[in-house]
């Protein structure tokens, strides 16, 4: 109901101003008899002719609304799709063994989260992690421009377009690189609960503290 008012107030405005202008009308005038009344038509004529000049102002101001909001949608598709091609071509940059590497070295896991973090991030996985980090940077920039025209984003359509194309294994690494962090990761993760992107995640294999 709220987003209907949001897109539909100029249109519900001008109905409620039709409404409330007739019924004033009609309710100063009650007591007249302007069958006959030359003078009272015209001046009927000249209230309905204000209303309509309201009308037709109203209609002016929603078409510019409507074209500001097409424009909108456009630069924004515009810019998605330019930051979808980064995302792509950034994914192809990392070896398959890789990932599989990391995946591994993460679902068997047996100790803290922080020795698995010291292992990988620190010592010897450091380097080829360090690939991985940098594509989960860009992940955030893309993740973070949509939650700011989330208005645009209805049904999770970019987001879950932009999701598809992230392999399972590479969003357990990412439940990873979230888990057990400082507050700079706070908005990261925020993106990813708004857009349910670990939804279909398989987590049993995953340790239970690295789950928390």
């Amino acid at each position: 109901m709220k987003n209907f008012i949001k897109k539909n107030w100029i249109i519900i405005t001008a109905g409620l101003l039709v409404t409330i202008a007739f019924g004033m009308y009609v309710w100063n005038f009650r007591n007249y008899d302007i069958l006959d009344n030359s003078a009272k038509w015209n001046d009927f004529g000249s209230y309905i002719g204000g209303i309509f000049s309201a009308l037709a102002f109203l209609g002016v101001v929603y078409q510019l609304h409507t074209t500001k909001q097409e424009q909108k949608k456009q630069d924004f598709e515009r810019t998605f799709f330019m930051l979808l091609e980064q995302h792509n071509l950034k994914l192809n940059t990392i070896e398959q063994e890789v990932i599989d590497e990391i995946y591994d070295k993460i679902i068997s896991n047996y100790g803290s989260i922080d020795s698995l973090r010291n292992k990988i991030e620190i010592q010897e996985k450091s380097k080829i992690y360090s690939e991985v980090n940098s594509y989960f940077l860009l992940l955030y920039r893309i993740l973070k421009f949509i939650y700011e025209n989330n208005e645009l984003n209805i049904k999770n359509n970019y987001s879950g377009l932009l999701r598809s194309f992230i392999s399972n294994k590479l969003l357990v690494m990412l439940s990873y690189h979230l888990s057990n962090r400082d507050g700079s990761y706070r908005d990261y993760i925020k993106y990813n609960n708004s857009f349910s992107f670990l939804e279909h995640v398989n987590f049993i294999d995953l340790e239970l503290e690295f789950m928390h």
